[in-house]
């Protein structure tokens, strides 16, 4: 942001130029798959001492899927992380600065799912959560869906916000705005 003269503000935006590169990999072990992501964001700002240009970082991502054996629920679990390289003494108005809410070298995400369909798939039970570890907010989402024919179907969704106010965690900011939804959806 700048001043050109009184009551007047001018604001320009930066656009840090990137590339990402990295390996993926996935295993399929009878019901369960595996998978590992790891990658590098490489900046302009490779020296990490431009406070307006984001640093280059690491990037990861590990999970796995079973339909547990008999039965046909199935299950998920899937951790990202970035650790950002060169946060120490960072300025306050460093773009890095915040990128880990208040740890702005690590920021992780552990999401996770389950979905058990019952009566020959007529009727649907899902609950899926978000929790920024860093950040302490969560997200929960339950749901329940009834397809009452080929063409028709009965939905029930709600969401739940939290997180510790300490933490600067934007589920924590939307923690009042919990709700719920009831649909019907007609296919044609």
């Amino acid at each position: 942001v700048s001043f050109p003269g009184a009551g007047q503000t001018a604001v320009s935006l930066e656009y840090t130029r990137t590339h990402l590169f990295g390996v993926e990999g996935a295993v399929a072990a009878g019901p369960c798959t595996f998978r590992l992501e790891a990658g590098y964001h490489l900046t302009e700002d490779i020296t990490g001492n431009d406070p307006i240009l984001y640093n280059n970082r690491l990037v990861y991502l590990g999970g796995f899927d079973i339909t547990i054996p008999k039965t046909p629920i199935f299950l998920s679990a899937q951790v990202t992380g970035d650790y950002t390289l060169k946060t120490n003494d960072l300025s306050p108005l460093d773009v890095d600065v915040l990128t880990g809410y208040d740890h702005p070298a690590t920021l992780h995400t552990l999401l996770v799912s389950a979905e058990c369909p019952l009566f020959h798939e007529k009727f649907r039970v899902r609950v899926a959560g978000v929790v920024m570890i860093e950040a302490g907010g969560y997200s929960v989402s339950p749901e329940v869906i009834w397809n009452i024919s080929d063409h028709l179907q009965l939905y029930l969704t709600a969401r739940f916000f939290g997180g510790r106010e300490k933490d600067f965690s934007m589920f924590y900011n939307w923690d009042k705005n919990d709700n719920a939804e009831i649909g019907l959806i007609y296919m044609f």
